[in-house]
């Protein structure tokens, strides 16, 4: 829980590995007011999906993130009717190194 700096959020973890699988945000007070004013509607919430870790020098970094909106940001006139979500694949580099040059494979 980060609300003393604004947000809010709840991580979810491996049992048998401790690797961050998924974290769960929400807007700050003030943000989650203005849009309920703005929307009618009760603040988003969104999802981030952690997957493909790899290890980059000594530490396991995911190489992709799914980030989903929830279901109220669709139901904002003009808003796409569909689920919006957004993955990344990432290629990492720590300490100055050069990152890997050969494109992920998409799923």
């Amino acid at each position: 829980d980060d609300r003393k700096f604004g947000r809010q959020f709840e991580a979810f973890f491996a049992r048998d590995s401790g690797l961050l699988l998924a974290m769960r945000e929400g807007l700050s007070g003030a943000e989650a007011r203005w849009y309920k004013q703005k929307h009618n509607l009760p603040s988003p919430t969104w999802m981030t999906h952690y997957d493909d870790y790899r290890e980059v020098g000594d530490v396991l970094l995911p190489h992709q993130w799914s980030r989903a909106a929830s279901s109220t940001e669709r139901q904002i006139p003009g808003s796409p009717g569909r689920p919006q979500r957004v993955t990344l694949h990432l290629n990492i580099a720590v300490n100055g190194a050069a990152p890997d040059t050969v494109a992920p494979e998409l799923q």
